[in-house]
């Protein structure tokens, strides 16, 4: 049997599904891992509040996954930023986001619904620009540049938002 990276044999073990050992010989360079039952214990317990976790995140994220930001990244790597997401309550007239400052996070809105707006000028009357509802993501030019924020981002009432911070975009 040939086993590739690129196919779904190589996520499970070599020897799964075989009840003796065999000898297995690498046709090109290859990184196995090998891990010792205990420890293999403690990630598969890992793995089921991991799974509870992403079975949480599927049914409020459908909105999310379409984002331009991320629809085109393999679901692994956006399971790995969403285990990496922390969840943070808010209520209604929190400001997540005040234009000019500087930030490094990006957020998506769980529950609740939220307004954007915007100053033009220093002292001039600020205009809404939109409202996000649950699902819909907002600072992602946080994770890509150093730059200010250019609108503020208010609760419109109570409930939860997720935050990605920049190093584990960039990491993962």
């Amino acid at each position: 049997t040939i086993i590739r990276s690129d196919t779904l044999a190589s996520r499970y073990a070599l020897t799964y599904h075989r009840h003796n050992q065999e000898l297995i010989h690498a046709r090109t360079e290859a990184v196995i891992l090998s891990l010792s039952w205990d420890v293999l214990n403690r990630l598969l317990q890992d793995t089921h509040v991991n799974t509870t976790k992403t079975k949480i995140f599927e049914e409020w994220a459908t909105r999310w996954k379409q984002s331009p930001l991320f629809n085109k990244l393999p679901q692994e790597n956006i399971d790995v930023l969403f285990n990496h997401m922390i969840e943070v309550k808010v209520t209604a007239g929190d400001k997540i986001i005040c234009q000019g400052d500087t930030d490094d996070r990006y957020f998506v809105i769980k529950k609740g619904r939220a307004s954007v707006s915007r100053r033009p000028a220093p002292h001039s009357k600020e205009i809404k620009l939109a409202e996000l509802d649950e699902g819909m993501g907002f600072g992602e030019e946080a994770l890509i540049t150093n730059s200010t924020r250019n609108a503020a981002v208010t609760m419109l009432e109570d409930g939860h938002i997720m935050e990605l911070h920049k190093d584990a975009f960039i990491e993962y």
